[in-house]
């Protein structure tokens, strides 16, 4: 794992604080995960960042979670580093802005 920092925004443009982050590997039907491929689990500062270790390269499903206004599933493929994930989320869904 690598640490990776991400920021997610409203639709205006600005931070969301408390959104609720889950990144699970995607692993084929009926294989086990390692335990070193356990769910990553993040939330949201008051200026819309995370921060978690995470596994680069790997196809993974993110859950965001909206508390109040709904929860979207999106595939990802994080990268270490800064601002590698940058997300709009709003009632219609979450946009990826890089």
């Amino acid at each position: 794992p690598c640490r990776l920092i991400g920021e997610i925004l409203d639709r205006d443009g600005s931070p969301l604080r408390g959104v609720k982050l889950y990144f699970t590997r995607e692993v084929p039907r009926g294989i086990l995960r390692a335990s070193w491929e356990r769910e990553r689990r993040a939330t949201t500062d008051r200026d819309g960042v995370f921060d978690l270790e995470a596994l680069p390269d790997a196809h993974q499903n993110l859950r965001v979670v909206l508390p109040g206004v709904g929860a979207w599933t999106i595939p990802v493929t994080p990268k270490c580093g800064v601002g590698t994930i940058r997300l709009q989320v709003g009632r219609e869904g979450v946009v990826r802005l890089k």
